[in-house]
């Protein structure tokens, strides 16, 4: 690819992060046939669902007619710029860079709602076997997409536990996915009340330099939509903390 071919390329990206990401295709496999950079542009699509991949995971979540080709779609994927190691997550582990990712998961989510909550459905399947705490929480952050009400029972179920046995590090770890899950959107009500009641608790109990009274008020709020009392009163419980503190 010469130079003015790069910044053709660049320049129809218009800086939109997830166009920029799928323009790395482009960059990368300049002169390869059309069929085979849309292949890899897919993947990078299915690879940014999740908040990590390896050659298993992005079987289970390509179609059929892709999944055989995993193993090399993930070698090429390795090679985008906006791909890099992920090895806390073990050997092969990659990640799409968190602004790239999110960026590609909005589109998808204005897009094509149905396509993300039919791959979040596969992600979950993919982390369901594994006890560890990041896995449990990357299980919840699937099943917050493809089912958001049962999603904020077992997010209240696994944080009182957790909360109970000092996890701490793993509260923590809950509290960075549920940020990014209400940056994301979320349904009002039961389900973003949740998140930000148990993110502001986590912050208040974990993080005390933390700002929680904008997130608790806004639980209150939310939880006041559900009308359910046992939750209203709990996050009134916590926000007279917050305000006491």
């Amino acid at each position: 690819m010469d130079f003015e071919q790069a910044i053709r390329i660049l320049k129809e990206a218009q800086g939109d992060p997830a166009r920029l990401g799928l323009a790395s295709v482009d960059l990368l496999l300049a002169g390869h046939p059309d069929e085979e950079r849309e292949k890899l542009r897919t993947a990078l699509e299915v690879a940014a669902v999740p908040h990590w991949f390896d050659e298993k995971i992005l079987a289970a979540l390509l179609d059929p007619p892709l999944a055989v080709d995993a193993e090399a779609l993930a070698a090429k994927l390795r090679r985008l710029p906006v791909v890099e190691p992920f090895p806390a997550r073990g050997p092969g582990a990659a990640n799409v860079h968190e602004a790239t990712r999110l960026a590609l998961r909005a589109r998808m989510k204005a897009e094509s709602p149905e396509r993300l909550r039919a791959l979040s459905v596969h992600a979950q399947a993919c982390f369901a076997g594994d006890a560890a705490p990041h896995a449990r929480i990357e299980v919840l952050y699937h099943r917050f997409t493809a089912e958001p009400e049962a999603a904020a029972w077992e997010c209240s179920a696994l944080a009182e536990g957790w909360d109970g046995a000092g996890r701490y590090e793993a509260l923590l770890g809950l509290g960075v996915v549920l940020d990014e899950l209400l940056q994301e959107g979320l349904p009002e009500s039961l389900v973003r009340g949740t998140a930000l009641y148990w993110l502001a608790r986590i912050r208040f109990n974990y993080q005390p330099l933390g700002i929680t009274a904008p997130q608790a008020r806004a639980a209150l709020e939310e939880y006041q939509r559900s009308e359910d009392d046992s939750r209203i009163a709990m996050s009134q419980g916590l926000l007279g903390n917050v305000l006491l503190a």
